[in-house]
């Protein structure tokens, strides 16, 4: 990625060509840093994949549990009561178009910057994933969540969507062994 937090470069495989003098193109700054015989990219980030986190959960037993409220939610769901997000306009709507099944993980995920170091002049961003079929008691619990990347700064990403495409990949490689899953975005 840019040193800056500017943009995420596409992966360069070894036997790709490295252009040592490429740059990013919102603040010019060098995407690799070049020492002697070295190449090495001027700054990284890691990204734990949403389909790993949740293959690990569906494999205990206890992560399972937990995540059978959704299920019961959607299942046993009541008109004109709005006890979580279950109950909302947008999951009936989901469900009544047949876009959202009754045995379906929904989960919504964030982006947000913060400052990791009081009065520095750098912030980071991360993306954060949040299982919506834990009870709404106990899903915003740590272990509950998930957070896929944080993103360092010391710049706001200029363009977040290119950081969102490694989630989207992510998602498609799922779909591609055979687990369906469909990107609703609500701005």
């Amino acid at each position: 990625m840019c040193i800056n937090g500017c943009c995420w470069f596409s992966t360069v495989e070894e036997e790709d060509f490295i252009d040592k003098n490429e740059t990013c193109p919102h603040c010019s700054e060098d995407r690799y840093k070049v020492e002697r015989v070295s190449v090495n990219p001027a700054q990284t980030f890691q990204i734990v994949p949403l389909s790993e986190q949740l293959q690990f959960k569906l494999a205990h037993p206890e992560e399972q549990a937990k995540m059978a409220y959704g299920t019961r939610c959607l299942a046993g769901r009541r008109e004109n009561v709005c006890e979580d997000i279950f109950n909302g306009d947008a999951v009936r709507r989901l469900l009544d178009c047949r876009v959202v099944a009754q045995d379906d993980i929904l989960v919504s995920m964030f982006v947000d910057q913060f400052n990791p170091f009081k009065n520095a002049k750098m912030s980071s961003f991360v993306i954060h994933v949040i299982n919506l079929n834990i009870d709404p008691k106990e899903r915003y619990k740590a272990g509950n969540m998930m957070q896929l990347a944080i993103i360092p700064g010391p710049n706001h990403p200029k363009d977040i969507a290119l950081f969102l495409e490694l989630v989207l990949n992510d998602l498609r490689n799922l779909g591609a062994n055979g687990l369906q899953f469909r990107l609703i975005l609500d701005w």
